[in-house]
């Protein structure tokens, strides 16, 4: 009985560990925040998140933030992600009502995963 019993409890460790968890690779588009300054002018704060749960090695992926079709904000350079990592990021360039009424944002995440579809987000902001 005794050794019945070490031999299902064996069968059982033996059958628990041998189930990998699948490899997930995501880089996800999380959000992109509006600022306005003293005198009404927009700039953006952005972040992105690994998702997945492996590293996403540093200068594999490039991230844009577009402003009506034009990139204002870029990182080529980019640093390794650990799962679960986000990294945030902030615009440069100020929008004043002179220029334009909307802007239509873009962040764009260049880099093939296992969900494409989360890698932009899209938006407007009215000034």
């Amino acid at each position: 009985m005794k050794s019945l019993t070490l031999l299902l409890i064996g069968i059982n460790l033996l059958f628990a560990n041998s189930i990998v968890e699948p490899k997930i690779t995501d880089i996800k588009a999380m959000k992109v925040i509006e600022k306005r300054t003293e005198y009404n002018g927009i700039y953006y704060h952005y972040e992105i998140k690994n998702t997945g749960n492996t590293i996403i090695p540093a200068k594999s992926y490039k991230v844009f933030l577009k402003i009506n079709g034009k990139t204002i904000s870029f990182d080529k350079s980019t640093s390794e992600l650990k799962p679960g990592q986000i990294v945030k990021y902030a615009s440069q360039k100020t929008f004043y009502k002179k220029d334009f009424e909307f802007l239509n944002y873009s962040l764009e995440i260049k880099f093939k995963d296992s969900n494409l579809k989360n890698n932009k987000l899209k938006g407007q902001s009215k000034l």
